[in-house]
């Protein structure tokens, strides 16, 4: 078989052609790698930058429930909570529940009304259960005696005891 110079030139210029397409869909498998990593990167700073402003929101929230202690009302709800902050309702929901220590915005108040409780014990022994509970919050006597005892691990009667024992 004869192979004339013009059949070589072509089979040269297919094998080229074959070359240039195998590189062009490497350079485009690797520069969408690229954008992938970068993408993520990004995705990661930007992630961090949320966790950092939501951090500063609910420290913000917090230091708002403690300066007006609204949450010592016990008709004090999620509305009431997001009229006073300036948040919708939904935007406090979800930064309660993306706290690990709280879940929602319910547990976020039984703990403050349970913290104001035991500051109350501590600092006015003399204080009926009854008023400790409402000056906390809590709507009932019984509700906050249940919810004192499952989370502090006592009623609040021996809390009062407990911390009257330890003073100096």
């Amino acid at each position: 078989m004869n192979i004339t110079p013009s059949i070589v030139i072509l089979i040269i210029i297919v094998c080229l052609l074959i070359a240039i397409v195998i590189i062009g869909l490497q350079v485009t498998k690797i520069s969408r790698a690229m954008s992938v990593r970068k993408s993520q990167s990004q995705t990661v700073a930007e992630e961090k930058e949320n966790a950092h402003k939501e951090a500063e929101l609910i420290h913000w929230v917090d230091s708002q429930m403690d300066k007006t202690r609204a949450y010592c009302k016990p008709d004090f709800d999620l509305r009431a909570a997001s009229e006073l902050l300036g948040l919708s309702q939904r935007h406090l929901t979800r930064l309660m529940k993306s706290h690990p220590q709280y879940g929602t915005f319910t547990e976020y108040l039984t703990q403050k009304r349970l913290g104001a409780a035991c500051k109350i014990l501590r600092e006015k022994p003399f204080y009926k259960v009854e008023s400790v509970a409402h000056e906390a919050g809590f709507s009932s006597r019984k509700t906050f005696q249940t919810l004192f005892k499952s989370r502090i691990g006592m009623t609040p009667s021996a809390y009062r005891d407990k911390s009257r024992e330890q003073e100096p």
